[in-house]
């Protein structure tokens, strides 16, 4: 007759614990199943597994438990807690819910000891030989009383795209695009070589694919110090794969990013590899998860680390920025409109800015000109050349060059109907919309003309356009317009 739990040490719950979570791995993966995309799968609407009561997030083993159960109980929430914690906020448990068993790690212990003084005193040490202990926990959904969690509203593919790019420009080795047909990470040289992106099923792929052998990188000598040269169908080498595999997919859960599938292109192959370690040897899960809890924590650490330096250059970069053409309040307006602008990734939004400033000081007309020419010319420098293209297309489009309106200025109108002629006699239109180009001159000759008339010639014109044609109105020449693989093999080097 089987021991009950009652009778059973923490210890041997939790291997009990642990034998049962492998089994369950190796059958999801004798089926053709892959687990760590199926436990990715499941996160990506409401974010990883946490605790909403301590704050706590669930890491390692904990969190690989929680992910599965997530998986085979449908669970869509990821708020966890215990039976105490769901008692002290007046929830109730769910009759008939079961709780998934998490393991806790002691690593310290008080004792009391005599001081110095002949007094009893308090002190924490630290033990030689930690010992594990459980506690349980539930899902919200098992959960009567808490309230519904707010979506996490995923991330744009671009925006994926790009912390993956940046992830990869904080790489501590060399990364080299090469015509060759494998991606691999080489530890003697301590390079990873890829070949050329275009050569992949997608960018997502060529991302995935980098991630996964930056999680290599982590185990070089001055890194976290793993061994990796080892030959290609060994154990150890599956182990590393297994490393490089979970640690790639926690680095994208903890980020928020969700890449191809494709990192390892040979599923059947890696999953049987994988199934072999494991039978072998069952703590080689628990080993991989620990190590791949440390691979997505020290990318993440180089990560952050790069970003801050960007940061701090692109703050250097914009405070050295000075115009001698511009006052001290110009140069100020011209620092603040490039900081919304890399902020916000946007060059519109440094423009709006100083469209407010404009607002607030209407009479400045050449300062607030002078700005706006020297933030287009200086804001280059600090956005990605898309939008800097972007940019330049919509200037070309609604922007009247300033060599038209200097010429306009010079002409002097009285009345929309004067501008008009002396617009069309005096300097050529091109396709230029002839009501557009009297609006913008308008605005720009503070003072040289009758405001009165433009507005009630605008007014009247504008009446007679129906409300759909207000509501969609589109400047002539600025209307938006839609329009509507090699399998790769991934080894370590030797």
């Amino acid at each position: 007759m089987a021991k009950s739990n009652a009778k059973k040490t923490a210890s041997q719950i939790v291997s009990d614990s642990r034998k049962k979570l492998v089994e369950t791995l190796i059958q999801k993966m004798q089926d053709g199943v892959h687990p760590v995309r199926e436990m990715w799968n499941s996160v990506g609407m409401y974010g990883l597994p946490h605790n909403p009561i301590s704050g706590a997030r669930y890491q390692g083993v904990n969190l690989l438990r929680l992910l599965m159960a997530s998986v085979e109980q449908k669970y869509e929430d990821p708020r966890w807690m215990t039976l105490k914690q769901a008692n002290n906020q007046g929830y109730r448990i769910k009759k008939g819910a079961k709780s998934v068993l998490l393991e806790k790690w002691i690593w310290s212990k008080v004792i009391e000891e005599e001081n110095e003084n002949g007094e009893i005193e308090k002190k924490m040490i630290k033990l030689r030989n930690p010992y594990v202990n459980f506690f349980r926990v539930f899902n919200a959904e098992q959960i009567d009383g808490i309230g519904p969690i707010p979506k996490v509203i995923p991330m744009e593919k671009n925006e994926m795209l790009q912390v993956a790019e940046e992830v990869i420009a904080s790489s501590q080795c060399e990364i080299v695009e090469a015509m060759q047909p494998r991606a691999y990470y080489s530890p003697t040289e301590d390079k990873i070589m890829l070949p050329p992106r275009d050569h992949f099923k997608s960018q997502e792929a060529f991302l995935a694919v980098t991630l996964h052998e930056m999680s290599h990188s982590t185990g070089h000598p001055d890194r976290l110090n793993r061994q990796l040269n080892n030959k290609f169908g060994t154990p150890e080498y599956a182990k590393e794969e297994l490393n490089a595999e979970f640690g790639s997919a926690f680095l994208q859960m903890d980020l928020g990013i969700q890449l191809s599938d494709e990192a390892v292109n040979d599923h059947a192959a890696y999953l049987q590899s994988w199934i072999s370690v494991l039978e072998n040897d069952p703590n080689e899960l628990f080993r991989a998860v620990h190590n791949a809890s440390e691979i997505s924590d020290y990318l993440i650490e180089n990560y952050q680390e790069y970003q801050e330096e960007q940061q701090n250059t692109q703050q250097k970069q914009i405070s050295q920025i000075q115009s001698e053409e511009l006052s001290n309040l110009g140069n100020a307006k011209l620092k603040v409109a490039i900081k919304r602008a890399v902020k916000a990734g946007s060059i519109e939004a440094g423009i709006k800015y100083l469209e407010k400033s404009e607002l607030r000081h209407p009479d400045d007309v050449e300062g607030h000109r002078l700005v706006k020419e020297k933030y287009l010319e200086n804001v280059k420098e600090f956005l990605p050349e898309q939008q800097e293209a972007e940019m330049q297309e919509e200037k070309e489009q609604d922007v009247f060059p300033e060599e038209v309106i200097a010429e306009a200025e010079m002409l002097g109108f009285s009345s929309v109907e004067e501008l008009q002629d002396k617009i069309k006699q005096g300097m050529p239109i091109k396709n230029y919309d002839t009501s557009a180009l009297i609006h913008q001159v308008s605005e720009a000759l503070d003072g040289n003309y009758k405001q009165e008339n433009i507005w009630e010639a605008e007014q009247e014109n504008w009446s007679e356009t129906s409300t759909y044609e207000q509501e969609n109105y589109t400047m002539p020449g600025n209307e938006s317009v839609i329009e509507e693989d090699i399998e790769l093999e991934i080894t370590m080097g030797d």
